[in-house]
C-alpha cells in the first residue's frame, strides 16, 4: 500500500488513466449484458457491488474479536491501577519516614486497617477509551451515510435510464455538467480556492471532450434510441442526465471530504452497508428479475466482470482522493470514452475515428496543466502520513488518559 500510496501522490495524471479504463470496462460489460442476453439490471448489478464492499471493508469491523479490545481495556485498567498503587504506596513511606524522624526509639507500626484503599479506577474509563471516532459515527452520522449512498447509488441509476430517452452525444456532453458542479460543491463546502491554472486546465479538457463527442457523432455511435424519438422524452433524457451528474458531483465532494478528514476504511465500509440495502430494494421493486438465468455462464461472467472493476474502481477513488481534488478526478475519467471506443473497436467491431485520439490527448495535457499547481482547501486539514489509529480517535483517547496519569505522579 505504500508503495501505492507514492505513485498516487508522484504520478496523478497516470493514476487517473488507471481509473478510465476500468470505467470503460464496465460500460463494455453492462453492454454485454444489454446486447447478447437482453439483461439490463443496473440496481441488481450495483448492489452486488456495494455488498462486496461490505463484506471487505464493514464485515470485518463487525466480526472484530471483541476479546482484543477487552484485552486492551485491561491492560489499560491494570496500567491505571498500578500508577494509583505506586502513588499509595509512596504516600505511605513518606508518612512512615516522618514519624520514624519525630520518634526515633519507637518501632514505626503501621496498622494495615488505616492504609487506604487503592483508588478505584472507573469502569468507564476503558469504554471511553475504546470507543473511537469511527464506532460513535453509527449514532452520530447514520442518516448522513445513508444520504451520501442515495445519492451514490441514483446517480449510477439515473444515468442507466437516460439512455434510453437521448442519444451517446448528449449523455457525454451534458454528464461534463459534473466538473462545474463539483467546483462549486468543493469551493463551498470544503473551501477549496481554485487559480487560473486550474480554469485553464478544466477548459482544455472540456475541449478534448468535444472531439471526442465528434468522433462519436462521426461514426454513428450517437443514434438515438427508439424510445427517445419523440421530443419530450429527448427532453426528459437531457434532465436526466443533469441530474445524474449532480448527484455524481455531490458523492464525490462527499467522498473527499469523507476520505481526507476521517478514513478511506470509513467510506467504503459505509457506503457499501446502506448502498447495499437501498439498491437491492430498487431493484425489488422495479427490475424484472425473471430474465435472469443463473445457469448462463455468459451471465454469470458479465455480472462478475462488471462487479469486480467497479468495486476496484471504487476501492482506487479512495485512494487517489486522499492525494488529489474530486475536480481533478473528473476530469480524469473523461478519457473513459475513448477507453471505451477502444474496447468497441476490439469486442464489438465499431469504427474507431482519428478525432478521439486528438481529444485523447487534449484531455491528458489539460489534465497535466490543472495538476501542475496544488489546489488549496480552507476547510480541510488532513495528512495522508498521518497515523490511522490516531485518525480514527483511540490513540488520541489513549495519549490523553496517559497524560492524566502523569500528571498524578509525584515530582
Amino acid at each position: 500500500m505504500a508503495s501505492l500510496d507514492r505513485f498516487c501522490a508522484k504520478f496523478p495524471v497516470m493514476t487517473g488513466q488507471l481509473l478510465s479504463p476500468l470505467l470503460a470496462t464496465s460500460g463494455v460489460a453492462a453492454q454485454m449484458l444489454a446486447q447478447n442476453i437482453g439483461v439490463s439490471l443496473p440496481c441488481l448489478q450495483n448492489s452486488l457491488v456495494y455488498l462486496f464492499l461490505f463484506i471487505i471493508y464493514q464485515l470485518p469491523r463487525i466480526l472484530r474479536p471483541a476479546i482484543s479490545e477487552t484485552q486492551t481495556s485491561l491492560e489499560m485498567r491494570a496500567n491505571a491501577e498500578t500508577r494509583a498503587c505506586c502513588l499509595q504506596v509512596t504516600g505511605i513511606r513518606h508518612r512512615t519516614e516522618t514519624e520514624e524522624t519525630h520518634d526515633s526509639l519507637e518501632p514505626t507500626n503501621v496498622d494495615a486497617n488505616h492504609i487506604e484503599a487503592p483508588p478505584q479506577v472507573d469502569d468507564e474509563l476503558p469504554i471511553a477509551i475504546g470507543k473511537s471516532k469511527s464506532n460513535s459515527c453509527w449514532d452520530m452520522f447514520a442518516l448522513r451515510y445513508c444520504l451520501l449512498a442515495f445519492f451514490d447509488v441514483e446517480a449510477n441509476v439515473i444515468v442507466t435510464f437516460a439512455y434510453r430517452y437521448t442519444s451517446l452525444t448528449s449523455i457525454m456532453l451534458l454528464d461534463c455538467f459534473t466538473i462545474p458542479f463539483v467546483m462549486c460543491l468543493s469551493g463551498a463546502f470544503l473551501g477549496t480556492r481554485y487559480s487560473w491554472i486550474h480554469f485553464a486546465g478544466v477548459v482544455i479538457c472540456l475541449i478534448g471532450l468535444i472531439f471526442i463527442i465528434l468522433s462519436d457523432a462521426l461514426t454513428g455511435r450517437s443514434d438515438i434510441p427508439a424510445e427517445g424519438q419523440d421530443i419530450p422524452k429527448r427532453v426528459w433524457g437531457d434532465i436526466l442526465c443533469i441530474i445524474g451528474a449532480l448527484f455524481y458531483a455531490i458523492s464525490n465532494v462527499w467522498q473527499e471530504k469523507i476520505v481526507k478528514e476521517i478514513s478511506r476504511e470509513e467510506f467504503l465500509s459505509m457506503i457499501g452497508t446502506w448502498g447495499v440495502s437501498i439498491a437491492f430494494i430498487q431493484s425489488f421493486l422495479f427490475e424484472d428479475w425473471s430474465t435472469i438465468e443463473w445457469s448462463n455462464i455468459e451471465l454469470i461472467s458479465g455480472f462478475g466482470l462488471y462487479v469486480f472493476v467497479i468495486v476496484l474502481y471504487y476501492i482506487l477513488v479512495s485512494k487517489f482522493l486522499l492525494f488529489h481534488d474530486a475536480t481533478f478526478l473528473n476530469i480524469s475519467i473523461l478519457t473513459s470514452d475513448v477507453w471505451g471506443i477502444a474496447l468497441g473497436y476490439i469486442i464489438f467491431h465499431q469504427v474507431l475515428h482519428w478525432l478521439c485520439f486528438i481529444g485523447f490527448a487534449t484531455v491528458i495535457v489539460g489534465a497535466f496543466m490543472y495538476n501542475k499547481e496544488p489546489v488549496c482547501h480552507t476547510s480541510v486539514s488532513y495528512n495522508p502520513d498521518e497515523n490511522e489509529e490516531e485518525r480514527n480517535g483511540f490513540g488520541e483517547e489513549y495519549e490523553r488518559v496517559n497524560a492524566d496519569l502523569e500528571s498524578l505522579s509525584p515530582s
